[in-house]
């Protein structure tokens, strides 16, 4: 899996995905602790 957008280029690859998913699910908990 290649991740498009504004943050990372094509060159990455799946690693660079899930560490995206986990600061993503890491950032919802600290919404949802407020």
């Amino acid at each position: 899996m290649k991740t498009h957008g504004p943050f990372f280029g094509e060159w990455y690859g799946e690693d660079v995905a899930n560490a995206r998913v986990l600061a993503l699910i890491d950032y919802l908990h600290k919404l949802q602790e407020k």
